[in-house]
């Protein structure tokens, strides 16, 4: 951010203004075709095979089931990947009895690639290999079993399948899996497309900047909400339990287990002076942005345990003013970050907070993206390679 002094017109005295830092050069759209398009670029294994899948359906069906999925953490995904199909020219097939069976070339099923006994889909296994397919990858990949990984593999061997992942250290990992004795460059079946990025609380954000709490009106140092892994469990051992002594267990904090219910995480976010993110298995891995787009509009400091997605860390720190620490240093930068708050003036402080809150406003067009990077959707089948 960047502070300069102006003349106020009605009562001539100087006051301070904050705009985006001057590094800051895109708009989360931007960004979003940036990342889209390094995946993807014109002529790659990649975007021949993105072409050719979704130039020969005419419609896409949402294969997932159960309403937990719907009403939780994806719901928001859901709408967006339905936006750009639609605005790339495909047709949503509400065919609930849709199948393996059934499924022709001219639908494509959308399979959330989420390894996890509970959100059951309706395509896995030998008999989906040839059927159209978006397989959506929500996981910090790397560190999983080798289970998740013969998902991936079993995809990209299709020739039908193509997988649409939020990170690019996922990308980067998939230039290279090791399955069975083989290698695959899974990565020329990938588009890297940041659906982690949603408004699912939207219903709940404040309703204009007006109703952004200062934050020297936040009543809460910091918080956590999410769920409360062994590698999270351990970080409050250590860090935030308050017979640990340590300076972070002497702020005021709200670590919760579960986002429920929403009202009340609403009014936690609203009070809180800096919104936390420990990775919830390794430090190596995606970033975990569905944790970002939930409090990112409520008007709190972002720290972030650093992560292993290069592309984002620029933008992310500079346009929306988020702060990275590696695991142990975060309650450093908690405290480092509570101290500015106190000694900044409260101008520049709403300064930064209105700056960051209209950058995240912009949003991505996501009727737009598949055209960005792919170019015009041919109307009749095509045998691209």
């Amino acid at each position: 951010m960047k502070t300069s002094l102006q003349i106020d017109s009605d009562s001539g005295g100087v006051i301070e203004t904050t705009t985006p830092s001057p590094s800051c050069k895109s708009n989360l759209n931007d960004m979003a075709l940036s990342m889209a398009t390094y995946s993807t670029p014109v002529g790659s294994n990649s975007f021949l095979k993105h072409k050719r899948v979704l130039t020969q359906a005419t419609k896409f069906h949402m294969s997932v089931t159960g309403q937990h999925l719907i009403k939780g953490i994806f719901s928001d995904t859901i709408v967006n990947i339905i936006q750009m199909l639609k605005g790339y020219g495909l047709e949503q097939n509400f065919n609930e009895t849709i199948d393996s069976d059934i499924a022709h070339n001219d639908t494509i099923l959308i399979d959330f690639a989420v390894f996890a006994k509970q959100i059951p889909t309706k395509c896995r296994g030998s008999k989906c290999h040839s059927i159209p397919r978006i397989s959506l990858q929500t996981e910090q990949i790397i560190g999983l079993n080798a289970q998740a990984h013969a998902s991936v593999v079993e995809c990209h061997t299709s020739p039908n399948c193509l997988i649409w992942d939020f990170s690019d250290i996922n990308f980067e990992w998939a230039k290279s899996i090791v399955y069975n004795g083989k290698t695959y460059n899974a990565s020329e079946s990938f588009m890297i497309v940041p659906h982690m990025f949603h408004n699912r609380l939207k219903d709940i954000y404040p309703k204009d900047e007006n109703e952004l709490v200062p934050y020297q009106e936040r009543s809460t140092d910091a918080v956590f909400y999410g769920l409360l892994t062994r590698r999270r469990q351990q970080f409050m051992s250590k860090y935030v339990n308050k017979d640990t002594g340590t300076s972070l267990s002497r702020c005021k904090l709200d670590f919760r287990k579960n986002m429920r219910p929403v009202g009340s995480v609403a009014k936690g976010y609203s009070n809180a002076k800096i919104c936390l993110v420990v990775h919830s298995r390794i430090a190596d891995s995606a970033g975990e942005y569905h944790r970002i787009s939930d409090f990112k509009r409520f008007g709190c400091v972002p720290i972030m345990e650093t992560f292993g997605d290069k592309m984002l860390v620029e933008t992310l720190s500079s346009c929306a003013g988020m702060k990275f620490a590696d695991y142990d240093d975060i309650p450093n930068a908690v405290i480092r970050e509570l101290k500015r708050i106190n000694e900044t003036s409260a101008d520049i402080l709403r300064g930064e907070q209105l700056s960051i809150d209209r950058w995240w406003n912009v949003g991505i067009e996501w009727n737009n993206l598949l055209g960005q990077v792919l170019g015009p959707r041919s109307t009749g089948n095509t045998n691209a390679a």
